[in-house]
């Protein structure tokens, strides 16, 4: 009776014993391990003194991507889509590209860049002991940019930047070509040109749209937030170049298009190669349409950069006079001196201690298992049947 006892205690157990196991592995286990291989993240935030600001790049664009008037002498009507929409029925007296040169804003003929009242030239200059190098793109939705990255000599210290754009009378005179404005974009100098797509790869940018004014500068103290990413490419710091998935061989490879030639939005994201440019709507589409889907296939297996940093920014403006320039202009000076940098790291929420701890409590409250339970249960049955 009493070994018929005992049996039917140890099933009892047994039968509690796989019921609670059953029940963990049927609502807990899968789920964990599923979260475990998810890789899913979460973001922690500290702040950290500033040693050294990161320096930006500012891109300015103007607030109409192509001057109407033009458009509608080269296409028929002013359609600014046509740079990034294959429309075939619109008759080209002129290749595509110099349409779109002859269309976009540009510096010398439409505006002119300053900086601490110096005219800047396309590339390099140098103002004050400071080199400002200027760039310019094609982009797909904000016509031609540019961009100032501005450097220190060497042993100096750099705080601020100080730009000026300057339309000339040609553009100001005409009420349909007029510009209204400028948008000046504040990235890193490695993810300036995702404007040339509008495809930010890691967040938005800091964005400032400003009109033409007579008498008004637009001051920027901007701050620092430095993102740290999970699995980020460690050859990509402090952002990675637009291109830096897709090379022009890869499109080379791919391509079936009747002729291997750069489209016009794509010049920014591939200046060196030395395919011609694109002067049909055809070709240039056919090139272009080849260029995303590279891209998509590329860009799966493309890993984020290691770190970025995105600017915020306090933007006030204040009362600006100067007898040199009294015509609309648009006069901006930013600020770079915050002590303090937020940083953002991205981490896994689910790793490996994680994975441990939340099986071992589950089994723990489930069916009592832990390691010290069951090593102690392994020395004692060696040392009562051996």
């Amino acid at each position: 009776m009493k070994d018929l006892k005992k049996s039917l205690k140890n099933i009892l157990k047994l039968g509690i014993f796989s019921a609670l196991l059953f029940v963990f592995v049927a609502l807990y286990f899968t789920d964990i391990v599923h979260k475990y291989q998810d890789e899913v993240t979460t973001i922690t935030t500290k702040r950290e003194p500033i040693q050294k600001p990161i320096w930006p790049s500012i891109t300015i664009c103007m607030e109409k991507p192509f001057k109407p008037s033009v458009l509608k002498k080269e296409l028929g009507r002013a359609n600014r889509h046509i740079f990034r929409r294959n429309d075939t029925n619109i008759p080209l007296k002129k290749s595509l590209w110099q349409v779109y040169q002859n269309a976009a804003y540009r510096i010398k003929r439409d505006f002119d860049l300053i900086s601490s009242q110096k005219i800047l030239d396309l590339g390099t200059n140098v103002v004050m002991n400071e080199t400002i190098f200027v760039e310019e793109y094609p982009t797909e939705f904000t016509g031609m940019c540019y961009s100032i990255v501005q450097k220190p000599q060497m042993g100096q210290h750099l705080n601020r930047i100080f730009f000026g754009i300057v339309p000339k009378k040609s553009i100001l005179t005409s009420d349909e070509d007029h510009p209204r404005g400028v948008t000046v974009i504040v990235t890193t100098e490695k993810t300036r040109k995702e404007i040339i797509n509008a495809e930010w790869k890691s967040f938005s940018p800091l964005m400032i749209s400003k009109k033409f004014s007579h008498k008004y500068i637009f001051v920027v103290n901007l701050k620092e937030t430095e993102w740290r990413f999970y699995k980020g490419d460690p050859d990509c710091i402090l952002g990675c170049e637009s291109n830096h998935c897709i090379s022009w061989q890869d499109i080379q490879k791919e391509n079936r298009c009747r002729l291997l030639c750069i489209p016009s939005v794509l010049l920014g994201l591939f200046p060196n190669v030395s395919s011609p440019m694109c002067h049909t709507i055809e070709d240039n589409f056919c090139i272009y349409d080849l260029y995303k889907k590279v891209q998509n296939s590329k860009e799966k297996n493309c890993l984020p950069p290691w770190n970025d940093i995105q600017y915020e920014a306090i933007v006030k403006d204040d009362e600006f006079i100067n007898d040199e320039y009294s015509g609309e202009i648009v006069f901006g000076w930013i600020n770079v001196m915050a002590s303090w940098r937020t940083i953002k790291q991205e981490i896994l929420l689910h790793d490996e201690a994680s994975l441990i701890g939340s099986l071992g409590g589950f089994l723990g409250l489930f069916v009592g298992f832990s390691f010290h339970g069951t090593i102690c249960c392994i020395i004692d049955f060696i040392f009562t049947y051996f």
